[in-house]
């Protein structure tokens, strides 16, 4: 098959766009493999030698009016584990098909952190640019801009500076951006995020992360890129065989291989993210719960130790009678939903004022760090979020120290925090959620910026902190 891909020297600051043609690529994880295995042979290098290329694109279907389809991906080493890792976003890639390309490669190390401008213009084709913020300036973005922190204020302060490159007539290009926050700096768990840009503006709580596997790390510490933003007018894309940007010709396509229209169709296969009616909510975050009772996690696993009339008895106290009762109050009952940025009957964001809500972000940084209530939990997965971590990995490590806190492994002022958390089932009431709650916040931020031993040795993730640790506090845990 033949693609169109960019190849994104960071260290060179060019980019040059070449047609390759390979009847074993696919689509972006085929790319990323045929990248790493075999042009630039990453796996002879550590994680963060340029060599580790963070790979990136769009499948044969976007371009077309089939929702689901702009999911754009990323391939990688990943520092946590040293193997390949793919890593998603929904709707980032819905500006990417106006940009000239399908396939990316961000290749080379810049000497000065970088972002990277690409615009598809259908007239005179991809332009680009690389500019600059130095690493002072940079902290300082993070610490707060305009009362925002870490990626959001990052993303705030790219968007006042760069919108106006994609400002067309009155308004503006379809545009997004790419950014990593200060845990990518400094430890192995940053993730990539993006938010839908509508009308030159954010779109609160639509927004989305390609986190897992520590890919912002990768973007920072291997290439030196803190932000890319992309989009353009340039819907350079062709459908030879069936025209999939036709509502008419993809309806006929699903009437034949489904028996129903498009809409029909991906209206039941979204049912869960939507509004399950079996279960009376919606979403990751509501329909798990609500399926999972009494197997639900809790206080950083030790709930699986329990008989299952007291995890019942939990479950129906903290989740279904408070957690989860929030969510379907706050969330559910008022419809308040949003898409990944492309045009889906999904609506899987779940967003209350402007907090987005999935079950495993509040899980990790939830229900297994002792957090049962969603004022609580907000504060725990804003922070985490802000700082620019993978919220899941971090989730977990962090609810582990919880429990390492509580035990006396470690204490309190090594990681920055006032008091012990709260993590005994038996005794543990709602509001002690507030209390775990501001341990995960002042946690984050410490890992995030690398301020203290104990939180540096935690950013190079779980694996390698827990024998660090082992070792530094030794006659802790000897029996």
């Amino acid at each position: 098959m033949r693609h169109r891909v960019a190849f994104i020297d960071v260290g060179k600051e060019e980019v040059r766009v070449e047609e390759i043609e390979k009847e074993d690529i696919v689509g972006p994880i085929d790319w990323g493999l045929y990248c790493h295995l075999e042009l630039y042979k990453s796996y002879q290098y550590p994680p963060y030698d340029e060599h580790n290329v963070l790979c990136f694109g769009m499948g044969k279907l976007a371009g077309g009016v089939i929702p689901g389809t702009h999911r754009l991906i990323g391939v990688f080493r990943s520092p946590l584990w040293g193997g390949i890792y793919f890593s998603t976003v929904g709707g980032a890639a819905y500006p990417l098909r106006y940009v000239g390309f399908e396939f990316g490669v961000v290749e080379g190390r810049a000497k000065e952190p970088t972002i990277v401008i690409l615009k598809g213009l259908k007239d005179k084709g991809l332009e680009y640019r690389f500019e600059h913020i130095g690493m002072n300036e940079l902290m300082k973005v993070y610490r707060e801009y305009k009362g925002w922190e870490g990626v959001f204020a990052l993303y705030r302060y790219l968007l006042d500076k760069y919108r106006d490159v994609y400002k067309k007539n009155s308004g503006f290009m379809n545009f997004r951006m790419l950014v990593v926050g200060p845990a990518a700096v400094n430890t192995n768990m940053g993730g990539i995020f993006s938010a839908t840009i509508r009308n030159g503006e954010i779109d609160v709580g639509s927004e989305g992360w390609m986190a897992r596997g520590g890919g912002g790390s990768v973007l920072f510490r291997a290439h030196g890129v803190v932000a890319i933003i992309y989009g353009g007018d340039n819907d350079w894309r062709k459908f030879e065989k069936a025209d999939l940007r036709s509502p008419d010709v993809v309806n006929d396509l699903f009437k034949k291989f489904l028996g129903v229209p498009m809409g029909q169709a991906a209206f039941k296969a979204t049912e869960k993210y939507r509004f399950s009616p079996s279960v009376g909510t919606g979403g990751t975050f509501g329909v798990n719960y609500a399926t999972l009772k009494e197997k639900s996690i809790m206080f950083n696993w030790k709930s699986v130790f329990l008989t299952k009339e007291e995890r019942k008895e939990l479950y129906d106290k903290l989740i279904k009678g408070h957690y989860l009762k929030q969510f379907n109050d706050e969330i559910i009952a008022n419809k308040s939903f949003k898409t990944c940025g492309e045009p889906c009957p999904g609506v899987c964001k779940k967003v209350w004022e402007k907090y987005k809500k999935d079950y495993e972000v509040y899980t990790a940084a939830g229900t297994i760090c002792g957090i049962f209530d969603q004022r609580a939990a907000e504060r725990a997965v804003h922070a985490i979020d802000s700082m620019g971590f993978d919220a899941i990995e971090f989730g977990t490590l962090a609810g582990w120290i919880l429990e390492c806190l509580e035990k006396g492994l470690l204490k309190p002022e090594e990681v920055g925090a006032r008091e012990r958390p709260r993590l005994n089932p038996k005794e543990f009431k709602i509001e002690d959620s507030f209390i775990n709650a501001e341990i995960v916040e002042i946690l984050a931020k410490k890992v995030a910026f690398a301020e203290g031993e104990v939180p540096r040795i935690l950013g190079e993730g779980m694996r390698r902190a827990a024998r660090k640790l082992d070792e530094m506090f030794s006659e802790r845990v000897k029996n």
